[in-house]
């Protein structure tokens, strides 16, 4: 749970905004976040920039706007995020009669969103997580699915493996709208594909049971979506196979401890410590991976990290391809079978009957 912060803090944290602009709101978030509000970690990495989410976030804002934008236009969108994030603190504050130690919830986060994009002539169409939110809404379980979503995804704190994992699983969620067809609960409300493996684990209301359509409208905004995140998908599945190595890896190391086997043997221990020793390989590649990606001011690293991994970016996109076009087919198939009903309905105003 967060440390308690109060109005003293609030205006403590407003005239570092007022007076150092930028550098005073990523003062501001780390304190919050060493304080334990989690959204304060990803604001942080869009306003440094230093960050593989927070590019992405920067990215897809410019690509879905089609605007370029200066560093200091940048910089106005990022203090007017800041001061947006601690004014929703400051109610919290104020309904908890002086004092608070609860994050912003996820109507909270877009409602500053929304308002600071306004102010520059963007819309939540420009947010990475208004679409993705907007279809768990309204095929799960509504605002509720939307707030633990976001609670999970608030808890990586918007860095490091687990951070740029629950990225990639949130496209890939978007994916299986894209798809047409999603698997949905016995209540109808989505849940993902068991192949899944989620870090937020959906569903928590019941087992699969059906399959539901998604709607063609739904569909095609899924696959714009998926268009503007598609730069960084091959990286982040890089990133993503290399974390799951290592979680492969030390579930490996834990059922070969004693805890598991009671004996072992010199074998044993020697096959240990040589799984020790590429664990830990494995974490360094991974940390470089990170480092990479977050020092990459002129795209250099990307594009060499691209050149060694190609193997595994063609056959990712292939993949992704090969979905897009399953799901073109069936909007195609969709908007076929509406013809024919409005057809029929003609016909019958008509007085004729098909069957």
């Amino acid at each position: 749970m967060p440390q308690t912060i109060n109005l003293q803090d609030i205006k403590r944290y407003q005239d570092m905004i007022d007076r150092n602009q930028v550098q005073g709101a990523i003062r501001v978030y780390e304190e919050l976040l060493s304080k334990g509000y989690d959204y304060a970690g990803w604001a942080k990495g869009v306003a440094k920039g230093d960050t593989v989410t927070g590019e992405a976030a920067i990215l897809f804002m410019k690509e879905t706007s089609g605007r370029k934008f200066s560093e200091s236009k940048l910089n106005e969108i990022r203090v007017d995020m800041a001061q947006g994030y601690v004014n929703a603190l400051m109610m919290k504050v104020k309904d908890g009669k002086g004092q608070t130690n609860t994050d912003v919830n996820f109507e909270g986060i877009r409602d500053f969103h929304r308002k600071a994009f306004i102010k520059h002539n963007l819309s939540l169409d420009n947010w990475t997580l208004e679409e993705p939110m907007r279809l768990l809404g309204k095929y799960g379980h509504g605002k509720a699915t939307q707030e633990r979503i976001w609670r999970d995804l608030a808890k990586t704190q918007g860095d490091g493996p687990d951070a740029v994992a629950a990225s990639v699983t949130l496209y890939l969620t978007v994916a299986d709208f894209a798809n047409g067809a999603i698997d949905v609960d016995k209540n109808g409300k989505y849940s993902p594909r068991p192949q899944a493996v989620t870090p937020y684990s959906l569903p928590i209301y019941g087992y699969e049971h059906s399959v539901r359509r998604v709607d063609a409208d739904d569909q095609k905004q899924a696959l714009g979506w998926l268009k503007h995140a598609a730069q960084w998908r091959s990286l982040f599945k890089i990133v993503v196979n290399d974390a799951q190595d290592i979680t492969d890896q030390k579930i490996g190391l834990a059922a070969g401890s004693p805890t598991f086997q009671g004996i072992q043997t010199e074998a044993d221990n020697a096959a240990m410590s040589a799984s020790t020793s590429r664990v830990q390989t494995a974490e360094e590649k991974l940390k470089h991976l990170i480092d990479g990606l977050k020092n990459d001011t002129d795209g250099s690293f990307a594009l060499q990290l691209r050149e060694k991994n190609k193997d595994v970016i063609e056959a990712f996109n292939k993949e992704l391809e090969e979905r897009f076009e399953v799901a073109r087919q069936s909007e195609k198939s969709s908007e076929f079978q509406q013809e024919l009903v409005q057809q029929a309905q003609q016909e019958r105003s008509r007085g004729i009957s098909l069957s």
